[in-house]
């Protein structure tokens, strides 16, 4: 995910963890400290904040590409820092603030895997903008 400070990145995450049902025991916040957070739900949930990290080597120094193998989702803050650790296969979540009242959202489905769950990706936001409405 990307955006500036106070975007809304770790609400995203928020919504997206209630909707794996996560439950309220398991309070989703900021990594920006602890780096990594997980979570467990109908999916495992691996939520990294990079943004105290340089570059690519400061992710490996920390044992954090591990994590891009494990079976789960994997919601990273700032993923630049990943520099070309970045998988091949990913979807950019963009969070813009066009002013105080709004967020916008730019999806982009990054390598095959992602390209081929388009229409399904299509319906989910859908299905959000309804929950938000």
């Amino acid at each position: 995910m990307e955006g500036g400070l106070g975007a809304g990145k770790t609400t995203f995450v928020q919504f997206i963890a209630g909707n794996l049902e996560i439950g309220n025991d398991q309070y989703v916040s900021s990594p920006s400290f602890s780096l990594l957070h997980e979570y467990s739900g109908t999916l495992q949930v691996f939520h990294m904040d990079l943004y105290r990290l340089t570059d690519e080597d400061d992710v490996e120094a920390a044992g954090l590409l591990d994590y891009l193998e494990h079976h789960g989702l994997c919601l990273i803050e700032w993923p630049e820092r990943l520099g070309t650790e970045k998988p091949d296969n990913y979807l950019l979540i963009e969070i813009n603030i066009p002013d105080s009242e709004h967020r916008t959202l730019t999806l982009t489905a990054c390598g095959p895997s992602w390209k081929k769950r388009h229409s399904k990706l299509i319906s989910i936001v859908d299905q959000m903008n309804q929950q938000i409405a």
